[in-house]
């Protein structure tokens, strides 16, 4: 599928964006190697940037949220991706820190805080049971309320 350019315009503030697919586009900055222009998807939830020179699409590129990849480091996933990056482009070391940063502070949020006691525990087993399932979709942490025993199973082992 050949990613084509819809309409070039400019904001309000007299910017310059493009439309493709369906998305917008706001230039982000231009490249001092190759004169290229790099812009972003002005949609949070989707993360894609292109590659525009002479007003052709030179490069597309459609990155996972790094939400799905909360588990596998930062510093990991920054160098899978730069090892599939092209080699004239290089990007600056500011801004891979800047993706680190975002990715740490991301994980952070969205990782359970190891627990200090067993109440602490307890609680946050208790805040999280709906989001304990099997690979098929099931409930697998069973609690009636905070001060009840724990039960690890699904409704196909209690059948």
């Amino acid at each position: 599928m050949e990613t084509q350019m819809q309409k070039k315009f400019e904001t309000e503030k007299g910017e310059p964006c493009l439309l493709v697919d369906g998305y917008k586009f706001s230039e982000s900055k231009v490249l001092k190697k190759c004169g290229n222009i790099r812009y972003r998807c002005t949609n949070k939830n989707f993360s894609a940037s292109l590659l525009v020179d002479k007003d052709a699409i030179c490069e597309f590129s459609f990155k996972k949220k790094h939400e799905n990849n909360l588990l596998t480091r930062p510093n990991n996933l920054i160098r899978q991706e730069l090892r599939n990056t092209e080699k004239d482009i290089q990007p600056i070391y500011s801004d891979i820190k800047l993706w680190r940063k975002c990715m740490y502070d991301k994980r952070r949020k969205n990782i359970l805080k190891v627990a200090k006691s067993l109440d602490e525990s307890i609680t946050q087993l208790f805040d999280s049971r709906e989001n304990i399932t099997t690979n098929s979709g099931e409930l697998f942490c069973h609690m009636e309320e905070i001060s009840s025993e724990v039960v690890f199973t699904c409704q196909t082992n209690l059948d």
